[in-house]
């Protein structure tokens, strides 16, 4: 049992894992599930999953594969996003590594070499925003803002050589995708 609404799912680099995001299904369950993955086999394996607060709303992991991103909102300890190390099969917040956002944190997308990583939500002024980071292996560090995108961002990702990054817009009767 995974929660009532899973809201993200990423695969590992190497392909033996699967992380899942979204909201347990009642007090003393985690909103972030580690799964085995084994080609051999049919079952997924729940090897570890941690408290993020009240929702998830998007996972991404490292190409490195022993960082995932976590950001939702309701977080425990107020902070949005958070990023936990694997070290096969533990899970453990990197507690240096918290970071404020805002209301609520919507998407993100790790560059394919880990050292870019974009996410995007609403502000604590309730304006969409987009946020790229550099990655040094342990924290991260702002280090440019888009703040004219007109609605909600719904996914984005990375071109693979970490050049552009293109994302998908909301903007009530038109989905618009942008490449910035």
């Amino acid at each position: 049992d995974l929660g009532t609404t899973i809201t993200s799912v990423d695969w590992s680099a190497e392909g033996n894992y699967i992380v899942t995001g979204g909201n347990g299904p009642a007090t003393n369950y985690d909103e972030v599930t580690i799964l085995n993955y084994d080609e051999g086999s049919v079952d997924l394996i729940s090897t570890e999953s941690a408290n993020y607060g009240n929702f998830v709303y998007a996972v991404a992991w490292n190409p490195d594969d022993e960082t995932l991103a976590v950001s939702g909102y309701g977080p425990t300890d107020g902070s949005n996003i958070k990023l936990f190390n694997f070290r096969h099969p533990i899970v453990e917040e990197n507690v240096g590594a918290r970071m404020e956002f805002g209301e609520t944190v919507r998407t993100s997308a790790w560059s394919k070499d880990g050292s870019l990583f974009a996410i995007a939500g609403v502000d604590e002024n309730l304006d969409t925003v987009l946020q790229l980071y550099a990655f040094d292996g342990s924290k991260l560090t702002l280090t440019y803002e888009i703040d004219w995108i007109p609605q909600v961002v719904n996914s984005m990702d990375w071109s693979h050589n970490g050049n552009y990054l293109a994302f998908t817009v909301d903007q009530g009767s038109a989905q618009v995708a942008y490449v910035y």
